[in-house]
């Protein structure tokens, strides 16, 4: 495979065989970026934005016209370590995608790596990676709250046209209605880590870049903002394991665990010479806390939550009630005493033909993000909660009937593990009091 990387007005293009994938990022952002910053950027994004390719294409090897990036050992790192992760729901097993990767060959125009340049100022404010989810909404109206005049970046993938009409609408709505600064990146080259492009078996493996990828597209807005900040939304429920079908304890994604995220900042602290902080203001709560205070203090921003992942099923709506995710946040909803249809859930998902998506009653139709450890525990308070809230259907029955005296005989235990802020380390401390003083008065609302 060989790729051929040019460097344009808005970004650059990426020319494999006959076909062009393209990087653009708003005119503004581009043309701000210094050149020496760009020649940087674009050896190392060239590189993080297509090494697990060949993971899904087949290929031995890739050939690059960029000098070998800088970023290389550290990304290759977040590959390996997402791995265990990445093949559980697949056949192919963990042994095997890591000697699939070992052996890819990748070769550069040569091996002069470019020393990391970021010649721009940074103060206290924050770009954001944002997805639509309870996590990147909450990150968002936080960082509003507490003035770092946040700037919600949406990285388009080009790859899942209807989740990306939606999110993209939410977007320019919360720019229009709240105010906020938006950006929108449009990212072809991620259609080389899509299966179905490559025609081949469905898989999530051309995704173990992604959270890494998040961080270096964000660096030339962060320029052009004068931003101190990459927030992530890395929630506290991700820095739980899971053991994988291989007996291997992995994170569900290893860069949105304590230890991933604390790594990128390290990682992009030496990028940016030491101008840049990765961090979350959403790791030290549980998902019962983060609803609460989504739905209730920050409402406005709350009704913009998509969550779903079966968007491109479900005819362009939010949610397809027809999955797990939809489930879980229908429960989380109930329990906090919000009402679904708030978030557009329209549909009584307690109903008993969507048992099956119920995953403390069914194991077996668990997911990766459904099996680290803590996480039915929680799901049970949720329900438990929902009940007291005076919710209905066939699912509170069969709650009822199978856990309702377990969680009961626990229920002082729960209140305080689920209502509690927990490590609060990778908040940096000139923010922390800030952001845990909102989260206090969250807790004292239960």
């Amino acid at each position: 495979m060989l790729l051929n990387i040019r460097n344009n007005s808005k970004g650059f293009i990426l020319r494999l065989n006959k076909n062009k994938f393209r990087l653009i990022y708003s005119e503004k952002i581009w043309k701000n970026y210094s050149g020496n910053e760009k020649l940087f950027f674009i050896d190392n994004l060239a590189y993080s934005n297509t090494l697990c390719t060949p993971l899904v294409s087949g290929d031995k090897e890739i050939r690059y016209n960029t000098s070998k990036p800088f970023i290389k050992k550290y990304i290759d790192k977040s590959v390996l370590k997402d791995i265990p992760s990445a093949v559980e729901d697949y056949k192919i097993s963990t042994s095997e995608m890591i000697k699939k990767f070992n052996e890819i060959k990748y070769f550069f125009k040569d091996n002069k790596i470019k020393n990391p340049t970021f010649s721009a100022g940074t103060y206290k404010k924050a770009v954001l990676p944002f997805s639509c989810g309870k996590d990147s909404l909450l990150t968002l109206a936080v960082c509003n709250e507490i003035g770092l005049d946040p700037v919600a970046v949406y990285f388009n993938d080009t790859v899942s046209f209807g989740e990306n009409k939606l999110k993209i609408k939410s977007l320019k709505n919360i720019n229009k209605r709240l105010g906020i600064k938006i950006e929108i990146v449009k990212n072809e080259i991620e259609k080389l880590n899509d299966f179905e492009f490559w025609e081949k078996e469905e898989s999530v493996i051309g995704y173990s870049h992604l959270i890494f990828n998040f961080c270096l597209l964000s660096l030339p807005i962060n320029y052009f903002y004068n931003a101190k900040y990459i927030i992530l939304g890395n929630e506290e429920g991700l820095n739980s394991k899971f053991r994988n079908k291989d007996g291997i304890w992995c994170y569900p994604s290893y860069d949105q665990s304590f230890e991933g995220t604390k790594r990128l900042n390290k990682i992009f602290n030496k990028v940016s010479n030491g101008k840049v902080q990765v961090t979350s203001v959403v790791s030290c709560i549980p998902d019962l806390v983060m609803m609460k205070a989504l739905h209730g203090r920050y409402k406005e921003f709350g009704k913009y939550q998509s969550s779903c992942s079966c968007l491109d099923a479900s005819k362009e709506k939010r949610w397809c009630c027809n999955c797990n995710d939809d489930v879980r946040f229908f429960v989380y909803m109930k329990a906090i005493g919000r009402d679904p249809r708030q978030i557009g859930i329209n549909k009584n998902l307690f109903d008993k033909k969507y048992i099956k998506h119920h995953v403390i009653f069914n194991p077996s139709s668990k997911e990766r993000y459904d099996k680290v450890i803590g996480n039915d525990e929680e799901l049970k308070f949720a329900y438990y909660l929902a009940y007291k809230n005076a919710s209905r259907g066939y699912a509170i029955d069969l709650f009822k009937r199978k856990f309702l005296s377990e969680v009961k005989t626990k229920e002082d235990k729960l209140y305080k593990k689920y209502f509690r802020i927990a490590n609060t380390s990778l908040i940096p401390r000139e923010i922390r009091k800030d952001v845990v003083s909102i989260y206090k008065e969250e807790c004292s609302k239960f």
